[in-house]
This record gives structure tokens, C-alpha cells and sequence, in this order.
């Protein structure tokens, strides 16, 4: 496995990576018994959901909604198996509170649970204190998977997104992990 970092013009390449997954666990938000607060759910999907590849118009929004926070002072970084893309991240430049978002994370599904996302996010993480940010936050997709690598991670919950409340909203876990103690 090779790693490097990558330039804004190789945003397309994201479409090598086939994100495609069976989620079989994710967490759904709900109001608590107050009705002020919300809750993270633990919910079995049964049967599983399978979620596709991208395809050609996912790959180009993605790409297109990505590439500014490149362009505009972030970092890009892939992992490469024989020339071919099978991870990436993205982390998004330095915010005026020294705040930095990881704006996406992925790792092609034939190569996961290889440690490529570990090397991904602490790759990520060397650049943003580089860069003099002392915080990092994310939104996750609410699957166990998601969740639970970023908490391995030492990410924290920090805010549930309701579909409850607004269901246009994509139902994302808030993450953030404070670097100062990285």
C-alpha cells in the first residue's frame, strides 16, 4: 500500500473507491423523555441495507462539493494499491477557531478493515496540527460502522442531527476530537 497526498485536479478519482456497504446496525436519533434533548439509538436493520457505489452523478457531486475545501487550503491523501485509489480523506482547511473538519473519509469495501482508514485518519490528523488546528470535527454517517470506527479513533459525540425534527436532514452523528490531547 502506498499513500500520498493528492492534488485538487485528482478529485475525480474518488469514483475508484466503491464505497458500496451492507449496513446491518446504525444509530437513529430520537428525542429524550424531556423532548428538549436527543438520543443516539443502537437499531438493527433487518434485513440489512445495502448501499451502493456511487455511480457517475454521485462521484461528480461528491467531487464537486469536495473539491473547494481542497482548493481553498485543505488536504487531500489517498491510499494506493498498483495504482489504484482504494481510500481517501479529506480534511478541510484550518476554521478562524483553529477548528478543522475531516469533510470525508472512505475506503473501498474490499479493503477495509486493513488498517488503511487508521493510517488515513492519522495522516489527517498529523496535517491538522500541522497546520496549527487543535480540534477536529466531522459528521458521520449514522451506521455502526461509521460511529464506532471514529470512536475508536477518540472522536466524542458531540451533537445528533434529528430526522425527527427536520426530515430533510441526512440523520448524521456531530463528532469532534480535541488534538491538544492526541
Amino acid at each position: 500500500m502506498k499513500y500520498r497526498e493528492m492534488q485538487p485536479d485528482e478529485i475525480i478519482r474518488i469514483g475508484e473507491v466503491d464505497r458500496s456497504e451492507s449496513i446491518s446496525a446504525e444509530f437513529v436519533t430520537k428525542r429524550d423523555g424531556s423532548g428538549f434533548g436527543l438520543v443516539a439509538i443502537r437499531t438493527e436493520k433487518s434485513p440489512p441495507q445495502e448501499v451502493p457505489p456511487w455511480g457517475k452523478l454521485g462521484i461528480e457531486r461528491r467531487a464537486n462539493d469536495w473539491k473547494p475545501a481542497i482548493e481553498h487550503g485543505g488536504f487531500f491523501y489517498g491510499a494506493f494499491e498498483q495504482g489504484s485509489l482504494v481510500g481517501f480523506v479529506i480534511l478541510g482547511p484550518k476554521k478562524k477557531d483553529a477548528s478543522g473538519e475531516i469533510v470525508a473519509l472512505f475506503v473501498d469495501k474490499d479493503h477495509r478493515r486493513l488498517g488503511i482508514a487508521s493510517k488515513l485518519m492519522e495522516r489527517a490528523e498529523q496535517e491538522a496540527k500541522a497546520r496549527g488546528m487543535d480540534s477536529l470535527f466531522l459528521y458521520s454517517n449514522p451506521t455502526e460502522s461509521s460511529v464506532g470506527f471514529y470512536l475508536n479513533t477518540g472522536f466524542e459525540i458531540v451533537g445528533l442531527i434529528s430526522k425527527e425534527v427536520v426530515r430533510s436532514l441526512p440523520g448524521d452523528v456531530v463528532m469532534a476530537k480535541d488534538l491538544s490531547k492526541a
